[in-house]
């Protein structure tokens, strides 16, 4: 009976809520940072086309990859804790 508790309280309402919001948060994040990426790859490319590659022009490069890298960790973090929580609330309702 807790868990009818819980959903008129609204408690896990407001948990759900609150992971997917988690969730879309670091998915639009991650998506800003690819496109950053693709943007600073692009560039990169067009550096080696002209045959004038200059370490400068890494930068970018690395700078995106390590920041998708951290944007990836928190993407997988938010999911795994929305996947968690919808674990103890279907634990609740079947039990």
């Amino acid at each position: 009976m807790a868990i009818l508790s819980d959903i008129l309280t609204g408690r896990i309402r407001q948990e759900m809520k609150s992971r997917v919001e988690q969730v879309l948060k670091a998915g639009d994040d991650w998506s800003r940072t690819a496109k950053e990426l693709i943007v600073a790859m692009d560039r990169l490319t067009e550096a080696i086309k002209s045959g004038s590659v200059d370490p400068k022009s890494l930068e970018g490069m690395v700078k995106g990859t390590k920041h998708l890298a951290a944007n990836t960790e928190k993407l997988t973090k938010a999911f795994t804790n929305f996947n968690g929580t919808l674990e103890r609330t279907l634990t609740k309702i079947e039990s």
